[in-house]
């Protein structure tokens, strides 16, 4: 439809609809792009009211408040409402004052409105276009949008718009007569260490799920707590976050202790404090939780952190003191290193982890295996292997299932007693 039959079809809509400025302006949005669309609303509907007086056209449009007609006779109700937008732009300065009381509470700096439509607006709207047609016009959405965040702003001076990582976005849904908002995440890198028994991230009961109930004493926890909950419980209590979530580079099983400095990231929900000395935030873990956690090298990063954390392949170096049924000869020992150093084993998924695994042969490389003490049935050994690998597998065999191991060559069954992981390598480095 090209502009002369839009203004036609326009002046068939004025005449039987009452349109704001705002919402007449809108159809012709990509024009004047310097001109708002209640200023186009304005201008359009001049043009027009001038067009009508002066062929002393009788119509019973309502459209054209404020403007005194001449020769034309047109009688118009003194408070009538948009049929589009029900007058919601007369109330844009009510909502920014509503959203400026929800973000009173937060540190941010950037921010982004969103907007959900009534279906009565989006249906008005669309029956509208097909009328008038698209080619210039702007979706009711994006106008409220931006009008609400200019309010917003002359509210708050001080914060900007962002329109691709906002610390905050506020949605208000006029469907619902709603307005909520979402909190960027924080996101905080660094590494750990792990002293004590415990696993990585919060265990949930498995009968309560959390609730509370006997099975777990009312705490809703199958352990006590985890390496999450240690650095939770003091980052929460800065950033007055909600919760976290625990990105890690990998995982140790729960009763292996962890002396390498595994990295990882906790994300930080819904912080009202974004503003944090890490540095202090760090020696206040420490500290708190001396002889179970240590952390180091915490910084604020981005989202994109998380995936490089928990896509790093690294190679592991773990020092494992191991129980055997008969004493160890150090001439079987040495076949050990021999047997598996640089050398490629076979693990099928360990029995201990299948329920949760899918049951794969995967082809791991053990770089070597020393025998660091042997005292009897007992030794300490060092390996180091490609990342993926089973440490207790390693050694046990797992009934077959790893292919060969050091029960297999020593011939003589054997267990993991305790495993601490010594160092972490990335695999293009190796």
């Amino acid at each position: 439809m090209g502009f002369d039959e839009m203004v036609e079809s326009l002046k068939e809509i004025l005449d039987s609809r009452y349109l704001c400025n705002r919402c007449t302006g809108r159809l012709f949005a990509q024009l004047l792009t310097s001109t708002s669309n209640k200023e186009r609303g304005i201008a359009i509907k001049t043009f027009l009211a001038m067009e009508i007086d002066a062929k002393e056209l009788k119509i019973k449009g309502c459209s054209y408040k404020n403007i005194n007609f001449r020769y034309a006779k047109i009688s118009c109700k003194d408070k009538e409402k948009c049929d589009i937008c029900n007058n919601i732009f007369d109330k844009i300065n009510e909502y920014a004052l509503r959203i400026s009381k929800i973000l009173e509470s937060y540190e941010f700096k950037t921010f982004l409105i969103g907007v959900i439509p009534s279906n009565e607006m989006i249906k008005k709207e669309e029956e509208l276009w097909e009328n008038i047609g698209v080619e210039y016009a702007e979706p009711i959405k994006e106008e409220l949008s931006r009008e609400i965040g200019k309010e917003l702003l002359k509210i708050m001076p001080d914060k900007e718009v962002d329109f691709s990582k906002p610390d905050i976005t506020i949605v208000i849904d006029f469907q619902k007569n709603r307005i909520t908002k979402k909190v960027r995440s924080l996101y905080i890198y660094g590494k750990y260490n792990k002293y004590k028994e415990m696993p990585q991230t919060t265990w949930l009961c498995s009968y309560c799920h959390g609730t509370g109930c006997e099975k777990c004493n009312f705490t809703g926890r199958k352990y006590e707590e985890s390496v999450q909950d240690l650095i939770e419980e003091i980052i929460l209590n800065q950033t007055k976050g909600v919760t976290t979530k625990f990105h890690g580079a990998g995982r140790e099983d729960i009763d292996a202790l962890c002396h390498g400095w595994r990295e990882f990231v906790i994300e930080v929900e819904e912080p009202k404090i974004r503003t944090i000395d890490v540095k202090a935030l760090e020696n206040e873990i420490n500290k708190k939780n001396k002889g179970k956690i240590e952390v180091k090298d915490l910084t604020l990063v981005s989202k994109e952190k998380v995936k490089e954390v928990k896509n790093k392949r690294q190679n592991k170096i773990y020092e494992a003191e191991i129980e055997c049924e008969k004493d160890i000869k150090k001439d079987d020992a040495k076949r050990v290193e021999e047997l598996l150093n640089n050398k490629i084993i076979a693990q099928q998924t360990p029995s201990r982890v299948q329920h949760r695994r899918a049951d794969l042969v995967r082809e791991r490389k053990v770089f070597y295996v020393r025998f660091l003490k042997i005292e009897g049935k007992k030794a300490k050994i060092e390996v180091k292997t490609e990342a993926g690998t089973y440490i207790k597998e390693l050694v046990s065999g797992d009934e077959g299932r790893t292919r060969p191991s050091l029960s297999s060559i020593l011939q003589n069954k054997c267990k993991v007693n305790k495993l601490i992981v010594k160092g972490f390598e990335d695999e293009e480095n190796s």
